[in-house]
């Protein structure tokens, strides 16, 4: 990670992962032509300079789709080194105030089960957010079933 911070190879970027009454999560799909494009992930983006997570986090999300979450809480970090660059992925659960959105920056969105997240093709820094969702999931079932 040290020598991606010293190459200016390093990016800070927040992840909101969005659970509707459902227990489904909104994913957006990568649009462009890079290394990522066409990946699925949780929304977010860079955290620019002087800012904090949570109004990184708020800012990409407006930006980006046109909506408010609330309450966003920590949830997990991931440190992914792709090729090109290395991010530290900070996720937070959080709720949308509405269900309607604009895609200003992505080709796609969806919602999808936690048990089917795994299924889609996530970007790879996002795939242990998935894992960590459904292993929290399969474990809220197993305790409301006495197991």
């Amino acid at each position: 990670m040290e020598e991606a911070i010293e190459a200016g190879k390093f990016l800070l970027v927040t992840a909101a992962v969005v659970l509707n009454d459902e227990g489904q999560v909104l994913l957006t799909q990568r649009a462009g032509d890079g290394p990522l494009a066409g990946k699925w992930e949780f929304p977010g983006g860079k955290v620019e300079q002087g800012e904090t997570l949570i109004k990184g986090l708020h800012r990409e999300i407006t930006e980006e789709l046109e909506i408010e979450i609330e309450e966003p809480r920590p949830f997990l970090m991931v440190d992914h080194k792709y090729p090109q660059f290395h991010v530290r992925l900070v996720s937070f659960l959080a709720r949308s105030k509405s269900e309607k959105l604009r895609l200003n920056a992505h080709k796609n969105s969806k919602r999808v089960s936690i048990s089917k997240l795994c299924a889609v093709d996530l970007a790879d820094a996002d795939i242990p957010i998935a894992t960590a969702l459904q292993d929290r999931y399969c474990l809220s079932i197993k305790e409301k079933r006495g197991n």
